[in-house]
C-alpha cells in the first residue's frame, strides 16, 4: 500500500547488532583501566561470552522475524508467557517453591 514500507528482518537484526556492537565498544574504551591486558587474556575472557552471545544473536533474530509473521497481540502473548514458562521451569528445574503471591505475580 502507500503508506507501507519494505522490511526486512535480517537487516534489521544486522543493524540493531551492529548498534549494539558500537555501544559496547563505546561503554568499553570509556570504562578501560589502566593496566594492559593481552590479547590471549581477552580471547580467554570472551570465550566465556560465546554461546551466551550467539543464543541472543539468534533470539533477537527470531523476533525480528515473529514480527513480520505475527501479529501484535499475538506476539506479546507469546512473549509474555516465557514468564510463565520460567516459573514452572524454577518449580520443576530447580525444585523450590514459589510463594503464592509469586505464581499470582506471573499470571497477572
Amino acid at each position: 500500500s502507500a503508506n507501507s514500507f519494505p522490511y526486512d528482518p535480517s537487516s534489521a537484526v544486522c543493524f540493531s547488532e551492529a548498534v549494539q556492537l558500537l555501544a559496547s565498544l563505546a561503554m568499553h574504551a570509556a570504562s578501560r583501566e589502566e593496566r594492559q591486558l593481552s590479547w590471549e587474556s581477552i580471547l580467554r575472557q570472551s570465550l566465556a561470552l560465546v554461546i551466551p552471545a550467539v543464543l541472543y544473536v539468534v533470539h533477537n533474530n527470531l523476533v525480528f522475524v515473529a514480527h513480520v509473521y505475527l501479529s501484535a497481540p499475538v506476539y506479546h502473548l507469546l512473549h509474555n508467557i516465557k514468564i510463565l514458562i520460567a516459573g514452572v521451569v524454577h518449580r520443576l528445574v530447580l525444585q523450590q517453591r514459589l510463594r503464592l503471591i509469586q505464581w499470582m505475580a506471573m499470571i497477572q
